[in-house]
């Protein structure tokens, strides 16, 4: 149960989208940043953050496209 390491959900699951989008697992990481942008209990900071990753997630996969 959370906390774990002194972090909440919707901070692991930031943390677990950022580690998706190493990986290439753009599926993953946007499903993650989705539920993360529409809870209304997820902090403003959070919120910033996963913006963030979202434009990165779309950005990897517009050159993922353009190298196919």
């Amino acid at each position: 149960s959370f906390p774990i390491a002194g972090m909440d959900q919707m901070t692991l699951d930031f943390l677990l989208a950022n580690l998706a989008i190493r990986f290439e697992e753009y599926e993953t990481a946007s499903r993650l940043v989705a539920s993360l942008l529409s809870s209304k209990t997820t902090p403003a900071r959070i919120k910033d953050k996963a913006r963030d990753l979202k434009m990165i997630i779309l950005e990897k996969l517009r050159e993922q496209k353009a190298n196919e």
